[in-house]
């Protein structure tokens, strides 16, 4: 977007005229203490709601924002999608390969485990560190003791 399209763009969702419009960048700038660029201030801009736009509010979004890390999205692994077979015509230069199958939700979720049984893999569990601590736990079973 050229400069002249974004000062629009800030004069529109501002609401003013688009001669002011370079003033409240200009005021931006000297309020954050660095020069913004003008996508990060009519991002800023879109996140505030209409009736809270104001030249205060934009620059605590600015703020904000500088304070946070950039999100990125995880790449893709090559390959997942699309397969190129070597030495293929233009006829059949790429073909989809389906990914692997996925399982169903109820396979996912492992059966809910009663309350002895959890008890016993807990009880289990803080057994097995006693040993690794040098302790000599008692050998029982969990119903004898509960």
């Amino acid at each position: 977007m050229t400069d002249d399209k974004s000062l629009q763009e800030f004069a529109r969702i501002f609401r003013c005229a688009p001669e002011m419009a370079p003033t409240y960048v200009a005021r931006i700038h000297e309020r954050m203490g660095h020069e913004i660029p003008m996508a990060s201030i009519l991002a800023a801009m879109k996140k505030i709601a209409p009736k809270r736009l104001s030249m205060d509010t934009i620059i605590d979004r600015l703020t904000k924002m500088e304070r946070a890390p950039a999100r990125t999205r995880a790449p893709k692994a090559a390959g997942d999608d699309i397969a190129v077979e070597p030495g293929a015509g233009p006829a059949s230069a790429v073909q989809t390969t389906p990914r692997a199958p996925r399982r169903p939700k109820s396979a996912a979720a492992p059966p809910k485990l009663s309350a002895m049984q959890q008890a016993a893999n807990t009880l289990t569990a803080n057994w097995e560190r006693g040993r690794q601590h040098g302790l000599k736990p008692p050998q029982m079973t969990v119903d004898r003791f509960v």
